[in-house]
């Protein structure tokens, strides 16, 4: 019997300090540029941006087993870091209505004077494409740009 698993995918750029049942391979966090992203029904390969480090211990206190920033920097003091994080798709949910959602939630969480506009899309290696969105005006002073992306996995089921 085939399957498919939808996996979001939610890369998110926080340009001051931010708070997955992820993990990621990796041995040097000190040296490290790319890992293996993996979790219950998704695995994926995951590159830094030149410049920055992947770093794969000091977010899991905070959910997060894939942190990036600039070399020269840590995940606590950095002016700018990027984590990745997974969310499994409900059965129907379209990227739209996860999209609405997370923003709703954003809402919630942040302030009522969170302003959320939309970006320009971008475009993976792959080719397939990521909404953005951006965030601003929390209650913390956190700005954020959030890639959504939507990964439609085969996987096979035996019975």
């Amino acid at each position: 019997m085939k399957n498919f698993l939808g996996l979001f995918i939610v890369a998110l750029i926080c340009l001051t300090s931010c708070a997955g049942n992820s993990k990621v391979i990796n041995k040097d966090p000190n040296a490290l540029t790319e890992g293996l992203v993996y979790g219950s029904g998704h695995s994926f390969w995951i590159s830094a941006p030149d410049g920055w480090i992947l770093d794969n211990s000091s977010g899991v206190s905070q959910g997060l087993h894939a942190v990036f920033y600039p070399k020269g920097s840590t995940w606590k003091d950095s002016i700018a870091v990027m984590y990745v994080n997974t969310a499994e798709r409900k059965p129907g949910e379209s990227l739209d209505d996860f999209i609405k959602g997370d923003t709703d939630s954003f809402k919630e969480k942040g302030s009522s004077n969170i302003k959320i506009q939309n970006a320009e899309p971008i475009k993976t290696k792959d080719g397939k494409i990521a909404q953005v969105r951006l965030f601003g005006g929390d209650q913390w002073g956190n700005s954020e740009s959030v890639a959504y992306y939507y990964s439609e996995l085969f996987y096979r089921q035996t019975i």
